[in-house]
Formats: C-alpha cells, structure tokens, sequence
C-alpha cells in the first residue's frame, strides 16, 4: 500500500469515529426525547446522512495528497 492510500485511509477511519460520536449522540438525545423508543429508522438515518461528510472529506484528502510532491 502506498503512503498516500494508507494516510487517507487513517484520515477517513478518524473521520468515521467522529461522525458515529455524533450519530450515538443524536440518537440518545433522540432516546430521551422520544420519551425512551430508540427507533431503527432514525438511527440508520444518521449513519447514512453522516457518510456523505466522509466521503467527501476522504476525497478531499485523497486530492490534496496528489499535490504533494513528497508522497508517493
């Protein structure tokens, strides 16, 4: 694997952990508003909502190390 690929990858796994700390965040505000009914819909939602960040920030990542010239 080339540095460029496994340091994206470290970026979008860190960004992966972040974005499901906020997900389970919601989802447990969503818990105790919702009066204690944790709905499936609601929380897969979140995951799906919060993978667009993800992509979009790891392709970022990915384009700016194409410009570095001292990685592979």
């Amino acid at each position: 694997m080339t540095n460029k690929l496994q340091l994206t990858l470290k970026y979008a796994f860190a960004m992966e952990v972040f974005f499901t700390i906020i997900c389970v965040l919601l989802v447990a505000i969503e818990y105790f508003i919702g009066s204690g009914t944790l709905t499936i819909k609601g929380t897969l939602y979140c995951m799906v909502v919060f993978q667009v960040p993800v992509a979009v920030l790891a392709i970022r990542h990915w384009m700016r190390l194409n410009k570095d010239s001292l990685i592979n």
